[in-house]
């Protein structure tokens, strides 16, 4: 923690926390994980720009919320195509949405 960690002989990053033990079950493999904002100031990752997203969402990644306790999967689900299109509007895109539930 709190040293850097040089990519490429090009690349700093500070390191900020350690994983250990990720579950093998895990649809998450990762060697290194960084923040939009670290590569958006370092666009290592395909060249690409994040800052410049659709609205910080794109098909290629995951999301995942956390319910509070007492709030049924089924209240999301409802409400998500309408946000999705309030957010999506703008770029004319339809994203296949899956939900998945996941347990601790």
């Amino acid at each position: 923690m709190g040293k850097t960690l040089r990519l490429d002989n090009t690349y700093d990053f500070l390191i900020t926390g350690v994983v250990e033990d990720v579950p093998k079950n895990s649809h998450f493999p990762f060697d290194i994980l960084a923040s939009f904002s670290t590569l958006s100031a370092v666009p290592i990752y395909g060249g690409t720009v994040y800052s410049t997203w659709r609205n910080g969402l794109d098909a290629d990644l995951y999301t995942y919320i956390r319910l509070k306790e007492g709030v049924a999967p089924a209240a999301i689900e409802e409400k998500m195509p309408e946000f999705l299109k309030l957010v999506l509007l703008a770029n004319l895109i339809a994203w296949p949405v899956s939900y998945y539930i996941m347990r601790n």
